[in-house]
């Protein structure tokens, strides 16, 4: 059975997993929602997978910590620029 459709574990005050472990940070660090932090990785190797007219698909090996490393998977766009012409009442011609 997939972990994700199990209801969350609650103890005997009825608290989940995550407010559990919520008391046990240490006073002054109390833990928020996961959220993802911008930060600078070294970047391994450099591969562009498909290179298209309009976009390329490009995957970078990071390395995240001491022995783990892992692929990322992006889009490369050249940007794009567009003109709509509009008449007098906002219509588009």
């Amino acid at each position: 059975m997939r972990r994700d459709l199990l209801p969350a574990a609650r103890d005997d005050r009825g608290r989940s997993g995550d407010d559990r472990r919520r008391d046990h940070a240490p006073a002054g660090r109390r833990r928020g929602p996961a959220r993802d932090e911008a930060d600078q990785r070294p970047v391994a190797a450099h591969r562009t997978v498909h290179e298209g007219m309009v976009w390329d698909l490009v995957r970078d090996t990071i390395d995240f910590a001491p022995g783990v490393r892992f692929d990322r998977e992006y889009i490369r766009h050249t940007g794009a620029v567009a003109v709509l012409a509009v008449d007098e009442a906002d219509r588009a011609c």
